[in-house]
């Protein structure tokens, strides 16, 4: 058989909290990927949560998952149209991820863990 099984090309990806190489960019860069916990504590409307990345060029890609334990997870990403009981990634600069929460996750108390996973390129490579 010339090729990989379904099995054999599905590479494991590890989540981590520390910063590692997951690929190459289209402009040949390494593409880097950590995942921020945040944890809990947020606020309706705009949250502004350090990212800690050194000599961060841009996002790639953003994803991630809010919680209420015990209860639901639900996916997060770039949400541009914030509704009441959503959430989502507005920006990320050079040392902040501007995170959008709607009223009704914080009114509800809907909300008690958070992870957003960045992939992003660096302006040292």
């Amino acid at each position: 058989m010339i090729g990989k099984t379904n099995s054999q090309s599905k590479a494991k990806h590890n989540y981590s909290t520390d910063e590692q190489v997951v690929g190459t960019w289209i402009d040949g860069k390494p593409l880097y990927e950590k995942t921020i916990y945040v944890g809990s504590g947020f606020v309706s409307g705009t949250n502004n949560i350090s990212h800690n990345i050194s000599n961060f060029e841009k996002a790639v890609k953003i994803n991630g998952v809010m919680q209420k334990s015990g209860q639901y997870s639900r996916p997060i990403g770039e949400e541009i149209n914030i509704g009441d009981y959503s959430a989502g990634v507005d920006t990320v600069n050079a040392t902040t991820i501007k995170l959008i929460i709607g009223n009704g996750i914080i009114d509800d108390n809907l909300l008690d863990n958070l992870a957003i996973t960045l992939q992003y390129t660096k302006t040292t490579d």
